[in-house]
C-alpha cells in the first residue's frame, strides 16, 4: 500500500476514534442530564406525597385539639391546634409549587385546599361557641357532620394525588433504570467499538511499521549492492535528488572530473560538471522533467562537453534515468570520458577521408591508362586485320578483356567506396523503386527468360542506394540460374515490429551452406570468371547498403534448389 493510502487510513481512524470519543462525551452529558432529570422529578413526586400525608396529619392534629377543648374547655388543647393550622397553610403553598409542571394535580390541590379550609372554618366555629359557652349550638353542629364531610373530602382528594403520584413515582422510576441501563449498553458497545478501532489502528500501525522495517532491509540491501556497482563501475556514476543535489558520486567520477566527494556532496550537479555555457539549459530541463515528468535527455545517450576541476573542457557521453524511491525522484547519471574515442574517429575520419581521396584518384588515374591501352589495343587490332596473324589477334582480345575487366573493377570500387558516404534518408516508395529498375532491367529480363513476381512493397525512410541493392541481388538471381530453365524470381516482404523483412528468392543452382558468409566478403567468388562473370564485389555491396540502413542481411540456400536472401530495412 502506498505511504498517501496509508496516511489517509491512519487519519480516518484517527478521525473515527475522535469522533466516537466525542458521541462518548455528549451521550454521557445529555445520559447525566437526563439521569439527574429524573432524580429530580422522583424526589419531586416522593417530596409531594410526604407533603399530602403531612398535610392530612396537620389537619388530624387541629382536629384532635378542637375535639379536646370542646369536651374538657381547657386551653392547653389550643397549642397544637394553632401549630398544625400553620403548618397546614405552609403546606397548601408548597403543594402548589410541586404540581406547578402538573395541571391535573394543581386542579385537585386547589379541591384539597378549599375543603382544607372549610375544615379549618368549621374548626374555627366550634371553639368560638365553645369559649362563648354555647353548648346548644355545639351540640347542632356536630350533629349536622359537617366537619366529618369537609374531613372525608379532604382524606379523598388526598388519596386520589397521593395514588397519581405512586404511579407516576413508579414510572418515572422505571424510566430513571431505563436510561442507567441504556446507557451502560451504550458505553459498553461504544467502549468495544474504541477497544476494536483502537486495535485496528494498532494493527495498522505495526503492519505498517513492519512492511517499512522489511522496505527498509530490501533498501538498504539494494543500496549495498548499489555501492559496490558504482564502486566497481568502470564508467562515473552520480546520483541527484529532486533538488538537483549530488548525493552519490563514484570513485571514477573522481578519477574523471578532478573533485573528490566530500567536495561535491549536497551540492548542485551542473556547478561542477558543467561548462557555463550549458548550466542554464540544465538548471531548466531539470525542473521542467520535475513539474511535468517529461524530459527529453532521460533514456537517451547525449555526447557533449563537460568540465574538469581544473576548468579544462572534455567531451563526454551521459546517459541519465529517473527512478522513484519513497514517491522522490533520484536521477543516475552514467558518465564515460570519451576523449581517447573522440580522438580515434579524428584519426578515422582524417583515414577515411584520405582512402576516399586515395579511391577517387586512383580509380581516374588508374581509368585513364586503362582507356589508353584499350583504344591503342583496339586500333592495333584494326592494323592486324589486314595481317593473317591469329596468334596476335588472340593475345589482343586477351588484353583488350583485360582493360574492360579492370575498368569495371575499379568502377566497382569506387561505387562501393562511395558507400555510407551520402546520410541523407529520403522517403523511397519501393514498389516504385522496382518498377522503375525492372524498367532498366528490361533487355536483361527478356534474353534470361526470367519471371518476376513482387509483391506489395512499403514505403521506407532510406538511402538512394537501395537501388543498386535491389538490382545485385535480382542480377545474381538471373547469374546462377539453371542451365535448363529459365530463373524465377520472388520479391516478398514482411512487417515486424520494427522493421521490414524482405526476402529475394530464386529457383538457381543453390549454394552450399559453408559458404553462406564466404559470399559477402569482397572479391570472394565461388566460380570461374569463365563459368560465371563478375567482379566479386556485388554481395559485399549489398551487405554494405543494408548496414548502412541499420539492417541485417542473410542467406538460406539449397545446392541446386534455390536460394533466398532475407534483409532487414528498420522502419524509423
Amino acid at each position: 500500500m502506498k505511504t498517501s493510502k496509508i496516511k489517509t487510513t491512519i487519519y480516518f481512524i484517527i478521525g473515527a476514534i475522535i469522533v466516537l470519543l466525542l458521541s462518548t462525551l455528549l451521550f454521557s452529558l445529555f445520559t447525566i442530564h437526563r439521569l439527574k432529570t429524573n432524580l429530580s422529578i422522583q424526589v419531586q413526586t416522593r417530596t409531594l406525597i410526604l407533603t399530602l400525608k403531612d398535610n392530612l396529619a396537620f389537619l388530624l392534629d387541629a382536629e384532635t385539639g378542637e375535639r379536646g377543648y370542646i369536651i374538657t374547655g381547657d386551653t392547653s388543647y389550643l397549642e397544637p391546634y394553632n401549630v398544625a393550622l400553620q403548618n397546614i397553610a405552609a403546606n397548601q403553598s408548597r403543594l402548589k409549587s410541586l404540581t406547578r409542571d402538573n395541571p391535573l394535580q394543581q386542579k385537585n390541590v386547589d379541591s384539597l385546599t378549599k375543603y382544607s379550609d372549610l375544615k379549618i372554618s368549621y374548626t374555627r366555629e366550634l371553639i368560638l361557641l365553645k369559649s362563648q359557652g354555647k353548648e346548644e349550638d355545639i351540640r347542632l353542629r356536630l350533629i349536622s357532620g359537617q366537619g366529618k364531610y369537609f374531613m372525608n373530602r379532604v382524606r379523598s382528594i388526598n388519596r386520589s394525588m397521593q395514588s397519581t403520584e405512586e404511579k407516576l413515582f413508579v414510572e418515572r422510576k422505571g424510566a430513571t433504570e431505563k436510561s442507567i441501563e441504556n446507557a451502560r449498553v451504550i458505553f459498553i458497545l461504544e467502549g468495544l467499538a474504541a477497544a476494536l478501532i483502537t486495535l485496528f489502528l494498532a494493527l495498522t500501525i505495526i503492519n505498517e511499521l513492519n512492511k517499512r522495517a522489511k522496505t527498509e532491509k530490501k533498501l538498504n540491501d539494494s543500496l549495498t549492492e548499489i555501492e559496490t556497482i558504482i564502486r566497481n563501475a568502470p564508467n562515473a556514476v552520480i546520483i541527484i535528488n529532486d533538488q538537483g543535489l549530488i548525493i552519490k558520486w563514484s570513485l571514477q567520477a573522481e578519477i574523471i572530473f578532478g573533485w573528490k566527494a566530500e567536495e561535491v556532496l549536497n551540492k548542485p550537479m551542473h556547478e561542477f560538471i558543467m561548462p557555463p555555457n550549458y548550466r542554464e539549459a540544465h538548471h531548466k530541463g531539470f525542473y521542467h522533467f520535475l513539474r511535468t515528468g517529461e524530459g527529453p535527455i532521460l533514456g537517451k545517450t547525449l555526447e557533449l562537453s563537460a568540465l574538469r576541476k581544473n576548468n579544462i573542457e572534455f567531451p563526454i557521453d551521459l546517459r541519465i534515468s529517473a527512478t522513484m524511491v519513497d514517491e522522490k525522484y533520484l536521477f543516475i547519471a552514467f558518465i564515460n570520458d570519451i576523449t581517447e574515442r573522440k580522438l580515434k574517429e579524428m584519426e578515422l575520419s582524417r583515414k577515411n577521408q584520405e582512402i576516399e581521396q586515395f579511391a577517387y584518384i586512383a580509380s581516374h588515374d588508374l581509368q585513364e591508362p586503362l582507356r589508353t591501352i584499350s583504344n591503342f589495343s583496339k586500333l592495333l587490332s584494326q592494323k592486324l586485320q589486314n595481317h593473317s596473324d591469329k596468334e596476335a589477334e588472340e593475345y589482343m582480345g586477351y588484353i583488350l578483356n583485360g582493360a574492360n575487366r579492370m575498368s569495371v573493377l575499379i568502377f566497382n570500387l569506387l561505387e562501393y567506396s562511395r558507400i555510407g558516404k551520402d546520410r541523407s534518408k529520403i522517403i523511397i516508395d519501393c514498389d516504385k523503386l522496382l518498377n522503375e529498375l525492372l524498367m532498366d532491367m528490361k533487355t536483361t529480363i527478356h534474353e534470361s527468360g526470367a519471371k518476376i513476381q513482387v509483391e506489395k512493397l512499403p514505403t521506407v525512410n532510406g538511402y538512394v542506394y537501395l537501388k543498386s541493392l535491389f538490382q545485385n541481388l535480382i542480377s545474381n538471381a538471373i547469374k546462377f540460374k539453371k542451365p535448363e530453365s529459365p530463373p524465377l524470381i520472388n520479391i516478398s516482404v514482411s512487417s515486424k515490429a520494427n522493421e521490414f523483412l524482405f526476402s529475394v528468392s530464386d529457383s538457381g543452382i543453390g549454394i552450399e551452406k559453408e559458404y553462406y558468409q564466404r559470399i559477402f566478403t569482397i572479391f570472394q567468388r565461388l566460380h570461374t570468371r569463365h563459368q560465371y562473370p563478375g567482379t566479386g564485389i556485388g554481395l559485399s555491396l549489398c551487405q554494405k547498403i543494408v548496414e548502412v540502413h541499420g539492417g541485417k542481411i542473410w542467406v538460406q540456400s539449397e545446392l541446386g534448389k534455390g536460394t533466398t536472401f532475407y534483409f532487414t530495412i528498420p522502419k524509423n
